[in-house]
């Protein structure tokens, strides 16, 4: 027995092509077009790679790039100026260790050496354990400032904004330390290891150089890319 419903046609391509000049009005998307993601601006701010492509990396031409301009990034050189200040500290406190004990077995040979005042003295500090105390505190400021050095390093190598203010706070007040007693010496080394902390916190800030894109202004020895 035949059925009484009507017979609906099944839409073919050109119907739809027919309904779609019909409604001109239909909204289609496109990559580019507004509420993309490529055709906001937002994308150009991001600090990651886009396939390859310079984009989305901020712009660095207003930036100092290199350690004094000519040397390796900043971020090389913060690992360096803290890894020679660490080797510094230890060696410092082995020449501690060094002279106390010198001192303590030599005792009667170094105030014969000495006037007699001046001898009386030191016989009375060795005496009272002013050497010892003298050793423990040089060795415990010595570890404080090891460790200090240590977070700058953890900051260079894993981006970390506090370990590298950590260690350049260190040596900023290394360096007022150094203008307030006018030892040269201490100003000058200060202040090239302050340096390179410096800026790479502003480069850090600047989303320039951070875990994802440092590979595009990794250099070593001023002309060579890494």
């Amino acid at each position: 027995m035949a059925s009484k419903e009507a017979f609906l046609p099944v839409p073919t391509e050109d119907d739809f092509e027919q309904n779609s000049a019909s409604y001109p009005s239909v909204p289609t998307y496109s990559h580019s077009g507004p509420g993309s993601v490529s055709g906001s601006t937002f994308v150009t701010h991001l600090n990651v790679d886009s396939a390859g492509s310079d984009d989305a990396f901020p712009n660095s031409s207003e930036h100092h790039m290199l350690c004094f301009n000519r040397c390796c990034d900043f971020r090389r050189a913060v690992l360096v100026v803290n890894g020679i200040s660490i080797l510094l500290k230890f060696i410092v406190m082995i020449s501690a260790v060094i002279g106390v004990s010198y001192v303590n077995n030599n005792l009667q040979e170094i105030e014969y050496d000495m006037d007699e005042q001046s001898g009386q003295q030191l016989d009375a500090f060795v005496k009272s354990g002013g050497m010892k105390m003298f050793e423990a505190l040089l060795e415990i400021l010595e570890t404080v400032a090891i460790a200090l050095h240590a977070c700058g390093i953890y900051g260079a190598l894993k981006f970390k904004q506090w370990g590298i203010i950590t260690a350049g706070a260190t040596y900023a007040l290394q360096l007022l330390g150094g203008l307030f007693m006018m030892d040269v010496g201490d100003i000058i080394f200060s202040a090239l290891c302050l340096y390179p902390h410096i800026y790479m916190y502003k480069l850090m800030e600047a989303g320039i150089m951070t875990d994802i894109n440092y590979h595009k202004i990794a250099n070593c020895c001023g002309d060579r890319i890494m």
